[in-house]
């Protein structure tokens, strides 16, 4: 989450691109989720959601999931 917060807050090309996708209420923004500057704010579901080992994706509602450094219980 860190390296996608830090490209959406501090990468120009990326801010020339988007524009500020940061939202005014800070607790759309955590170390586990964001939700980026949108029309709809009734929306429940964060924008990006992240899970560390064992955490659960199930009723995350995602469009897409990426998986990175999957583990296997031996």
């Amino acid at each position: 989450m860190r390296d996608i917060v830090g490209h959406i807050e501090r990468d120009e090309a990326y801010l020339t691109f988007a524009g500020t996708l940061k939202p005014d209420q800070p607790d759309r923004w955590t170390n586990r989720e964001i939700i980026i500057n949108r029309e709809r704010f009734d929306l429940k579901d964060p924008t990006i959601s992240t899970v560390g080992v064992e955490g659960t994706i199930l009723a995350k509602r995602a469009d897409e999931i990426i998986c990175d450094d999957i583990l296997t219980k031996s």
